[in-house]
């Protein structure tokens, strides 16, 4: 297979493209120019715009409407109304996590100077194909014994919501790809995704298959955890040996508008993160929304202290800002519904922004520095580290509120959902490298962060 290499429109200026560059020799078998990698990144710069995609879409767009089709007959099948009264008030939290999907975590992502678009698109799509899937995958596993209708799973507010929770972790997995994999890639790789976080989630935390009695209300470790590490795995099987896909690529950075665009999706997310801790909380949902207020707000006045003692300049790091303030609202996840002290509260905020902005600061660049991880967003200080941390905050505070079994129950599905993600994501970052494949490092170089590989529009 031919790697799906850019054809450029002349530019208005020939100048701007150097002479080796407009008259390299072409390669007959594919048609791609003799170029360095430097060359072709130029050429890409001066022109921007593409007389085609660089990645093939229609197998996508295949991919997307064959499941569709699917889903249609498995929905006729199977699915059916819940026989509940009209829940206005879980609606609202509802809505709320809503947005906290398709604009926070959308927004958040743009800050790609040149793949802001494609954040939000494929944050778009990517999010509606997840819950529908797991509308069918989670109602299976969490209705298949409680009913013997053939139409067992019964759409509710719960169930809608538990799809929306499946989506986030899989915008978090898309995170640490975002950029680099096509958009047929991470469609498969989401897909992959999607029963390994509800069997998770069904069997191991609600139903206990192994050890019972875990708090995990706010998901920090069921979905922050799972998908953090879910794509850590996913981008070091596919990227590890294609280091000019990591920090240092030119398109792989932000501007100014990009960097506003993406607080916006960072506030978005502060406001409505007592809403996505608390729906699943019940009578406790008042505790719930404070602790997560108290703990995210601790996070953010750590991340605007310590920002400037991390950073060589002695400035505050925007990208700190726009995600480490969030830490809190991971951490507290894992036990929102406990009465552990607002004090205490207040200091696993605190802990979670600190740790945060060291992952930013000198985590994430070790890691990919030695391990080969290219976390685009950072997720792994955004959401791995913040919601192992707080797994391990809600195991010492069962254990303080008197409760060693639940507390053993907590570390239990710390640590499985940890394997289960590392595990799933690593063959599910081998299944995409099946498919679109781009054998050169520079040439996939050129289609890395530029939203024309994907999206045809006019650029202003």
């Amino acid at each position: 297979m031919n790697d799906p290499l850019p054809v450029f429109v002349k530019p208005t200026a020939d100048e701007d493209v150097p002479e080796h560059v407009r008259h390299a020799p072409k390669d007959s078998s594919n048609g791609a120019s003799d170029l360095t990698h430097d060359d072709m990144m130029h050429a890409a710069s001066a022109t921007h715009m593409l007389t085609k995609p660089m990645w093939d879409m229609k197998p996508f767009s295949a991919m997307l409407a064959v499941v569709g089709i699917i889903l249609v007959v498995f929905f006729a099948l199977f699915v059916d109304y819940a026989d509940t009264p009209d829940d206005a008030d879980n609606y609202q939290l509802f809505i709320h996590v809503c947005i906290m999907i398709f604009v926070g975590f959308g927004f958040l992502m743009t800050f790609l100077k040149r793949y802001s678009l494609a954040a939000v698109c494929l944050n778009y799509i990517t999010s509606v194909f997840v819950v529908l899937e797991a509308i069918l995958v989670f109602g299976a596993f969490e209705y298949a014994d409680s009913s013997t209708n053939m139409r067992f799973i019964k759409l509710d507010i719960f169930l809608l919501v538990n799809a929306l929770f499946a989506a986030g972790a899989g915008m978090i997995t898309f995170g640490a790809l975002i950029g680099k994999v096509s958009p047929l890639q991470i469609l498969i790789i989401l897909f992959l995704q999607v029963p390994l976080w509800a069997a998770n989630v069904v069997f191991v935390f609600s139903r206990g298959f192994l050890l019972q009695g875990a708090d995990d209300a706010g998901g920090a470790i069921a979905i922050h955890t799972f998908g953090a590490y879910y794509g850590i795995a996913a981008t070091f099987v596919a990227f590890r040996n294609k280091p000019n896909l990591g920090a240092g690529h030119e398109r792989n950075s932000a501007n100014y508008t990009s960097n506003v665009t993406s607080l916006i999706g960072t506030i978005f997310l502060w406001i409505l993160w007592p809403s996505f801790n608390g729906i699943f909380t019940g009578d406790a949902r008042m505790v719930s929304f404070a602790n997560t207020v108290i703990s995210i707000s601790g996070a953010t006045l750590a991340t605007f202290a310590i920002a400037p003692f991390l950073s060589e300049s002695g400035r505050i790091n925007v990208v700190m800002v726009q995600n480490a303030t969030l830490a809190g609202g991971v951490a507290i996840g894992a036990v929102p519904d406990l009465k552990i002290g607002a004090g205490v509260v207040l200091l696993v905020g605190f802990g979670a922004g600190i740790l945060s902005c060291v992952g930013f600061a000198k985590l994430g660049p070790f890691m990919e520095r030695k391990l080969g991880v290219r976390d685009t967003c950072g997720v792994h200080s955004l959401h791995g580290m913040p919601g192992v941390y707080g797994g391990i905050v809600g195991v010492c505070a069962l254990l303080a509120l008197g409760s060693p079994a639940a507390a053993t129950a907590e570390f239990g599905f710390l640590a499985v959902t940890i394997v289960i993600a590392v595990a799933g994501g690593g063959a599910a970052g081998f299944v995409s490298t099946l498919v679109d494949k781009v054998t050169s490092d520079d040439r996939h170089s050129v289609l890395a962060y530029e939203d024309h590989t994907v999206f045809e529009f006019d650029d202003v």
